[in-house]
């Protein structure tokens, strides 16, 4: 990433041939158009992409994404090596983000919300056509405090990119936290926490001046009690982006910064419009 191009010699090592590989130019250069004559730009990653088509100011931004998987991504003016558990991408117009990627993020939930369709489908002998419902109705019907705190989920049941070995877990149990409410509030906190511990490597490392989190997902979208404890947590207000598919918004910002529409990747920020939650 410092030099900008390929490894040559690990291709060569590797038995790859060189020769069929592009030349490296900047997201959003032009290279051709289509036979319909419209242009094509080069493309991004699709992190960075969700980054620029949901940040309309990157500087003292967190972007919290919880989907399927979950990241947290912070972007840094300057290239500094990543914590062990983040890692450090290249970000058009300049500057890096780093990215903290939790394995299981919103599968956490999916693996909660099983254990309830199985344990009630053995009860009944019907499966439910909805769970999530029911989660998010004993959500509301006990806080997570009194009788439910000190159970802690450690969400990490496919391992960390650091440690692919590592599980999940369940601690703190006791009489009476042992609750279908209580667990339901434990596996979102221990999404929430997961996704802090890297904001927490970031600070021990110097980043520092985050002001503003916005989020994306649909498992933020969808789950207010999730937004709630990621506000808690990091302790700023949580905005989300009015665009649904952050990463296609960005690929189109990237064609209008090449295409000259507009005249910076900084800039393309200002084509967002946000929304606060």
């Amino acid at each position: 990433m410092q030099t900008g191009a390929f490894d040559i010699t690990a291709l060569m090592q590797a038995g790859i041939d060189v020769t069929i590989l592009p030349p490296v130019v900047p997201s959003g250069t032009a290279i051709g158009t289509t036979l319909q004559g419209i242009p094509v730009y080069t493309s991004l990653g699709d992190n960075q992409a969700s980054f620029l088509g949901s940040v309309p100011q990157p500087a003292g931004s967190l972007l919290l994404n919880i989907g399927t998987g979950s990241q947290l991504s912070a972007w840094l003016p300057e290239y500094n090596p990543a914590p062990s558990a983040m890692e450090v991408r290249p970000y058009p117009g300049g500057g890096v983000l780093m990215v903290g990627a939790a394995l299981s993020g919103g599968r956490s939930y999916a693996l909660l919300e099983g254990f309830f369709r199985q344990l009630i489908t053995a009860y009944t002998g019907e499966a439910p056509a909805d769970i999530y419902s029911l989660l998010a109705q004993l959500l509301a019907e006990e806080p997570a405090d009194g009788m439910t705190a000190g159970l802690k989920v450690n969400t990490q049941f496919l391992g960390t990119r650091a440690d692919p070995g590592k599980r999940g877990s369940i601690e703190g149990i006791t009489l009476d936290n042992f609750t279908p409410a209580g667990l339901s509030h434990a596996f979102l906190q221990g999404m929430i926490d997961e996704l802090y511990g890297f904001l927490k490597d970031l600070e021990q490392q110097g980043a520092k001046g985050f002001t503003r989190l916005i989020g994306s997902g649909n498992a933020l979208r969808s789950n207010p009690v999730l937004c709630a404890k990621a506000e808690a947590a990091f302790g700023v207000p949580l905005t989300a982006g009015a665009q649904m598919e952050e990463a296609a918004v960005g690929a189109a910002l990237c064609a209008g910064v090449g295409s000259g529409v507009i005249s910076s990747f900084k800039a393309a920020g200002a084509f967002l419009r946000d929304v606060c939650h």
